[in-house]
């Protein structure tokens, strides 16, 4: 693996700052030292909302396990595991994001946004990666923010990065070395481990090298520079964009000026915790209209599918849209695949000259207004079955569309099914 070592000092002063923080998460991030010792000393206090979620996706702690699902609120010590078809995007009281990958799991150890000098988090990656967005902590306190892998810490200046875990098990089948990884899109880290720092900045991605052993560690100490954290020369491609990336780059691009409103008011005396607070329950009439606007959508797609009608489906989904379907293959491994317009129309055209004898059961239809009631979020289980190209097929799958008004009409500009 090529390395190219910029590992330039900080200040002291800085290093001194980085020091005393450690210090002070010290009895903290030694409470965790495993999954279940952080999850049996979860203190309830909140940490995020699920804005976005798909697939397999828990929170454990010393009361249980529960199943997460978008609009749950995530507690501090809580340990938060996606399955390999899982992802979850959290909002942070201070207006960040945590976006968990598939396969990952992680641990809010220690939040506090209260809007004050003194706010901080301390975030726990176990195991696979993240996308991080910093909120109001790290604009108010930078140093109180840390992430803590098992072989380094990552301190937070204000930023959009992927820190990632390549796990021994997973580097003997790439060409990478195991350890952690940061992949800055915004802003700057610093990457620390117990040989040294590096500075990672916007475009650039830091990795630190698992340390050796105490006792390798007494006979190899000229090995020693090898370890230090430093810059790769380019992008590792286990880099790779999850199912909400679109969402989550729109939030990035406004996350300053959203960051800033939101701790303004916490200042002025508004509410500090409101994502936190229950739910507010939507509009009576928004929450009509949406599933109204739904079920009608629906209706129209259910019949075009059942009359083959292909000109008919395409009519429901805008210009611009995109389609994604995670399927399995005949391994049974989940495939993700990805369809503009045209190879979504020449898909569809040719389901619906190959299929007879279809049926389908939607068993559930949920709808939420977006957008101030411009777009309305609908998902739905549904159960299919039938004969595609003179063979019999059954499919379980869930399916979720992002519908916008388009003049008098609803039109599907984003649309997703899992294979269950």
């Amino acid at each position: 693996m090529s390395r190219s070592c910029s590992t330039s000092g900080t200040s002291a002063i800085h290093a001194i700052r980085v020091a005393l923080l450690w210090l002070a998460l010290a009895p903290v991030l030694a409470a965790a030292d495993s999954a279940a010792d952080v999850a049996s000393g979860a203190d309830h206090a909140c940490f995020a909302r699920v804005w976005r979620a798909s697939g397999e996706l828990e929170a454990s702690s010393a009361q249980g396990t529960r199943a997460l699902r978008q609009g749950d609120v995530v507690h501090v010590g809580e340990h938060v595991r996606a399955g390999k078809t899982g992802e979850a995007v959290l909002q942070t009281a201070d207006a960040g994001i945590v976006a968990v990958r598939p396969d990952s799991e992680m641990v809010p150890l220690a939040y506090a946004a209260n809007a004050q000098p003194d706010d901080h988090l301390a975030l726990q990656l176990v195991k696979g990666s993240l996308r991080l967005i910093s909120g109001w902590v790290a604009k108010l306190n930078a140093p109180g923010v840390q992430i803590v892998t098992p072989t380094a810490t990552i301190g937070v200046r204000g930023t959009d990065h992927e820190p990632y875990i390549l796990s021994e098990d997973l580097a003997a089948a790439t060409p990478y070395d195991a350890g952690s990884y940061d992949k800055v899109n915004r802003g700057e880290v610093v990457l620390k481990n117990a040989t040294g720092e590096v500075a990672v900045k916007a475009g650039q991605v830091g990795f630190a090298l698992q340390p050796p052993s105490k006792k390798k560690e007494e006979t190899q100490r000229g090995l020693m520079t090898l370890l230090l954290p430093h810059l790769l020369d380019s992008v590792p491609d286990f880099y790779v964009p999850g199912r909400f990336e679109k969402e989550i780059e729109d939030y990035s691009q406004q996350a300053d000026s959203l960051v800033a409103a939101r701790l303004a008011q916490a200042q002025a005396g508004g509410p500090k915790h409101s994502i936190c607070d229950s739910a507010p329950a939507a509009d009576a009439d928004a929450a009509d209209a949406a599933n109204a606007a739904a079920r009608d959508w629906v209706q129209h797609f259910d019949a075009a599918v059942l009359g083959r009608n292909a000109a008919a489906v395409l009519a429901l989904f805008a210009p611009n849209a995109t389609v994604e379907a995670t399927v399995k293959d005949v391994s049974g491994k989940p495939v993700t695949q990805q369809f503009d317009r045209k190879q979504f129309a020449r898909s569809v055209s040719a389901a619906v000259n190959g299929l007879s004898d279809y049926r389908q059961q939607r068993q559930t239809l949920d709808a939420a207004p977006e957008q101030d009631g411009r777009q309305v979020r609908l998902k739905s289980h549904v159960v299919e079955s039938g004969s595609l190209n003179g063979k019999p097929y059954r499919l379980e799958s869930d399916e979720e569309y992002l519908l916008e008004q388009r003049g008098k009409l609803w039109l599907a500009v984003q649309a997703a099914t899992t294979q269950q």
